[in-house]
């Protein structure tokens, strides 16, 4: 269909190609739906970040008074310029690996360092210790190995033509893993402890690993380097 006839088409027939283009490409290429499922749980990451973890420093004031709101706000704010300026420097050394190295092992290996970082933050006895601020450094930086592992087959496994379909639903998929989170994390903050929120995410984060780690192993996760290799040669005549 030529885009001159798909801008003619109504809003539900759009919605219906552009989900009929996304189904086909996920039944010819299984990377794709398995980075759907990747992202509702990398995206997690927006609200442990901006919500549940001020809450968890928050907990360590009790009283709750007006001082006590002022410093967990503080600690907050440390933890996260700290873990921030830390990301800028090392996530693109981030996004040079997953352009690099086999994408058969960045992904969940992306996942299963996320997991680990999430079992280091059970043991936090301090929010404002510096072991605190080394977990969340690790936690911000895994983080965005996982988004950047992810995003990188996704984009490599979409043909060109609907790679913004692919990209949107994947994004969709995000929001719908916060939406999720969003509940069932204030729930287990609120009824089993404050770090039940982030042991979740880490518990996913795992069950992701092995899965792809199992994929990986039946080649559904492929090393496309070769492939890569060989189109760079013949783009530049070598």
């Amino acid at each position: 269909m030529s885009e001159e006839e798909f801008k003619k088409l109504s809003l539900c027939n759009k919605v219906k190609v552009l989900s009929s283009q996304v189904l086909v490409a996920s039944k010819e290429n299984a990377q794709i739906p398995l980075c759907f499922f990747a992202a509702s749980i990398t995206k997690l990451y927006n609200i442990l970040f901006s919500t549940f973890w001020l809450l968890f420093i928050q907990s360590f004031y009790p009283n709750g008074a007006d001082n006590d709101f002022k410093d967990a706000k503080m600690i907050y704010s440390n933890v996260m310029i700290v873990s921030v300026c830390f990301g800028i420097l090392f996530v693109p050394l981030m996004a040079k690996v997953a352009d690099s190295c086999n994408p058969q092992w960045v992904l969940p290996i992306a996942f299963y360092a996320r997991a680990a970082s999430f079992a280091a933050f059970y043991f936090i006895v301090s929010p404002s210790g510096y072991y605190s601020y080394g977990v969340s450094v690790l936690l911000v930086l895994f983080s965005g190995m996982e988004n950047i592992a992810n995003d990188s087959i996704l984009l490599r496994s979409a043909d060109k033509e609907i790679r913004g379909v692919i990209y949107g639903v994947t994004n969709a998929c995000g929001f719908l893993g916060m939406l999720a989170f969003s509940i069932c994390g204030g729930y287990l903050f609120d009824s089993i402890s404050p770090y039940a929120p982030f042991m979740l995410v880490g518990a996913l984060d795992l069950f992701f690993a092995v899965i792809a780690t199992l994929l990986s192993c039946c080649g559904i996760i492929k090393n496309d380097l070769l492939e890569r290799e060989v189109k760079r040669r013949l783009a530049t005549g070598e």
